[in-house]
């Protein structure tokens, strides 16, 4: 499950990194691609803290 995790951290984390290049750090589609990283995030956090 955990693998599965760090490669939707790393997509978004990539995407958010591009999306810098067009768009502010407010932007609706940054902000979007925050939160998700933030939720995946969240979630590997409280998967390693059961362990």
């Amino acid at each position: 499950m955990s693998q599965n995790l760090v490669e939707k951290i790393e997509y978004y984390r990539s995407m958010m990194m591009n999306l810098t290049t067009n768009h502010s750090f407010t932007s609706n589609a940054v902000i979007q691609a925050s939160q998700k990283l933030d939720e995946y995030l969240n979630q590997l956090q409280k998967s390693k803290l059961k362990y």
